[in-house]
């Protein structure tokens, strides 16, 4: 479906940490369990890599990027697992970044 963008007041780039709260050790719990390793583990080997960094301006999609991740956090997990990981991070929203 189109968007008039001359109704738009906002475009909304970056989430989270802005108007998200988020939280990765959530990630790395999900992760762990999955593939049967210590949570310390997943977030020792975890970085903001070079794929990281690609992969939040949209130069890579995201199968790429838990392809990378299987390497760097030695573990080796389908992208559902990697994506259930992903999809928990987000704790609430920050209403008052939402308002101003």
């Amino acid at each position: 479906m189109p968007v008039d963008l001359a109704e738009t007041d906002a475009l909304l780039f970056d989430l989270g940490g802005v108007v998200i709260d988020i939280d990765f050790t959530r990630a790395f719990d999900v992760w762990a369990e999955r593939s049967r390793t210590d949570p310390s583990e997943i977030s020792f080997r975890f970085s903001m890599d070079e794929a990281y960094r690609l992969h939040e301006i949209g130069q890579i999609d995201s199968s790429r990027y838990f392809e990378s991740l299987r390497g760097s956090l030695a573990i080796d997990l389908p992208d559902r697992d990697f994506l259930d990981g992903w999809l928990a991070i987000h704790i609430t929203w920050r209403a008052r970044e939402l308002v101003a």
